[in-house]
């Protein structure tokens, strides 16, 4: 039924004409968000949170780039818009087909589900800028000697850019409003040159260029790119989940001096965290090696930042016995009566978790947040067996973090922790506190924790509820501040580059 349901819809959408129904598309997704732009929508998106979401908007811009053209017949409007937001909702998981659905576990339909839903509801675009400048510039910079590989200059070897000069061209193209609707991220030369003019000197030709080369794509390139291997789905049963385009390229060039971003906010991922990617993509395990060391100290900044310097311990060398051993974790925090241990792993979920996400990539997971809290859970017995060198934390109640630089959807969810509860169980370890968070996640907490709340009493909440109802207590303080000062300095400097 979803394949049939499918091909209705891409029928339909190449109908459209390409370059006016991707403005369009722009126009609804941010006219949903501000009633500024045009009040019912806004209403009608408030009324039915399904109806517009950044996910539905990406993917039918990605099938109207590859089925439509500027030559199609028919314009895209509210009308028609509705008509296809049907057809998506009539496009059904692969799960609700598999007869032996009510005797397994659902999890990886949570992960595919929430990867489409919780990235939109959680950017902050001041946390985006200031911790990716802090993690790529500022401790990639700081120590491109101690671990032989520097993340700016190779950034800038590849794409001609500085790490800043890239974000604040992308600042200006995700700030951009020269299409019709006078919606963010369109973008065209007159409005560059305008820019330019008025004192933005990053807007120079090449560097503009430059940026385009990496962060745009003609029609044809897109096309290109969705057809690569590594992208499609080996089941076209998941074709609602596969990769797209846009997440690489989130401008597209509809004229010889025009832009546009059917989703502005995807430009703002791809100048920050997608320098993660360039670089993995060009130097694969040399970068990520390099990187796991970074990432471990950045936690540090972020932890020091918002706790008393006497209450945050490194990594440490110490013996038990005849060996000598690095730990109890990769950071360590004493709050209160308990002692937090960090655990830094800096992977990123890869594409066939956060598309199609089976049985078999939940357990592949679930095996690597296993062995990691096992390494912390060696050393919690050392602290146990009254090692001399571990007994400052001999007292506390232990619990473990488990720190991820990429969001492992669903990870604190009773079904996605019933596969790690097993992993652990065959490590022959039960009733140990712990929890994995991304980065994201991590920061967002800390900055409640700058303000006074324990993030023990955080952890115990996401143990015991799910994470809307364990965060709902904080609601009030995470809309105001969801940033730590560390990183909204940082962000505000990155972002304050206009005259």
């Amino acid at each position: 039924m979803s394949h049939q349901v499918f091909q209705r819809l891409i029928k339909r959408i190449g109908s459209f004409k390409l370059d006016d129904a991707l403005i369009y598309l722009n126009y609804v997704l941010l006219a949903s968000q501000d009633l500024s732009l045009n009040p019912t929508i806004r209403t009608f998106a408030k009324q039915n949170p399904d109806a517009i979401t950044e996910f539905k908007i990406e993917f039918l811009a990605k099938w109207l780039i590859i089925k439509s053209s500027i030559l199609s017949p028919y314009s895209l409007e509210w009308r028609s818009y509705l008509e296809l937001s049907a057809l998506y909702n009539q496009m059904n998981d692969p799960i609700v087909d598999d007869p032996t659905f009510h005797r397994r576990n659902p999890v990886d339909l949570f992960v595919r589900l929430l990867y489409q839903q919780l990235p939109s509801q959680e950017r902050i675009p001041m946390q985006s800028f200031g911790s990716a400048y802090m993690l790529f510039q500022e401790i990639g910079s700081r120590m491109a000697q101690t671990i032989g590989y520097n993340i700016p200059e190779r950034f800038k070897q590849l794409v001609g850019l500085s790490i800043e000069q890239f974000m604040h061209v992308g600042i200006v193209f995700y700030a951009g409003k020269s299409g019709p609707f006078r919606t963010s991220g369109t973008m065209c030369l007159d409005y560059l040159r305008k820019a330019q003019a008025k004192g933005i000197g990053v807007l120079s030709d090449v560097n503009v260029n430059r940026f385009l080369a990496v962060a745009s794509c003609t029609i044809d390139e897109f096309r290109d790119l969705a057809t690569q291997h590594h992208f499609a789905v080996s089941d076209p049963a998941y074709v609602l989940y596969e990769f797209n385009p846009l997440k690489k390229r989130p401008l597209i060039q509809i004229g010889f001096d025009r832009w546009v971003a059917p989703n502005p906010a995807l430009i703002i991922d791809r100048v920050t965290y997608g320098i993660y990617y360039d670089l993995l993509d060009a130097d694969h395990d040399k970068f990520t090696r390099a990187f796991g060391y970074v990432f471990q100290e950045y936690i540090g900044s972020l932890l020091k930042s918002v706790y008393p310097q006497t209450h945050v311990f490194p990594e440490r060398v110490y013996r038990h016995g005849k060996l000598e051993k690095k730990g109890p974790a990769d950071w360590v925090v004493i709050e209160r009566n308990s002692l937090l241990l960090f655990e830094c792993k800096s992977f990123i979920p890869d594409l066939d978790f956060v598309s199609i996400a089976d049985a078999n990539d939940v357990e592949r997971y679930a095996q690597r947040i296993g062995d990691a809290i096992e390494q912390v859970y060696k050393h919690i017995k050392a602290i146990r067996a009254d090692v001399p060198d571990l007994q400052q934390f001999a007292d506390y109640r232990c619990t473990v973090a488990v720190l991820t630089m990429g969001r492992v959807q669903a990870v604190n969810s009773v079904f996605f922790r019933k596969e790690i509860d097993e992993v652990l169980s065959k490590k022959g370890i039960a009733n140990l506190p712990y929890s994995v968070l991304s980065l994201q996640e991590l920061e967002r907490y800390l900055s409640l924790v700058e303000r006074g709340v324990s993030f023990t009493d955080i952890l115990q909440a996401l143990e015991s509820a799910n994470l809307q109802e364990a965060l709902l207590q904080y609601h009030d303080m995470l809309r105001t501040k969801a940033v730590p000062s560390i990183l909204m300095e940082r962000g505000k400097y990155v972002i304050d580059l206009f005259p």
